[in-house]
């Protein structure tokens, strides 16, 4: 999960600086500016989904289980595949790592049994304060 967060991250920065070098007028100014703004977009949603967003929830529901996101990476994947010049390293290698990213998360849905639910990091606070202070009575007790 961290590898696709880091390549949300990635996606967004390469975004950035391919539309900054968009401004050469060529025959495909349209295609290739219209996917660098892609590639911005669904970067910060692939990294967006990782964290505890009721907004990702509501419209994006796909993207908190397994199955949705790793379809998502390998859609995003073929876009670099688009995109990518004769000599753009940087783009075979998150096709690449896209790729890989949105298999694993397909076995693993293959293999769990999922809900789509979102991370409700208050309760996990709670819980583990709970446990934490029970560990401490448990260990004056003794």
């Amino acid at each position: 999960m961290i590898l696709n967060s880091i390549c949300g991250l990635g996606m967004i920065v390469f975004g950035i600086f391919q539309c900054l070098s968009w401004i050469g007028l060529d025959r495909q100014i349209v295609l290739n500016f219209s996917f660098f703004i892609y590639q911005l977009i669904f970067g910060f949603l692939i990294f967006v989904s990782f964290c505890d967003f009721k907004f990702i929830l509501e419209n994006f529901a796909f993207l908190k289980t397994n199955s949705g996101r790793g379809w998502f990476d390998i859609f995003c994947c073929f876009m670099f595949l688009v995109t990518t010049s004769d000599n753009g390293l940087s783009g075979i290698i998150f096709t690449c790592v896209l790729g890989c990213c949105g298999v694993f998360f397909i076995a693993l849905s293959c293999c769990v049994k999922e809900e789509i639910k979102d991370i409700d990091s208050k309760a996990l606070v709670k819980e583990g304060s709970k446990s934490a202070g029970q560990s401490l009575l448990n260990a004056q007790t003794s």
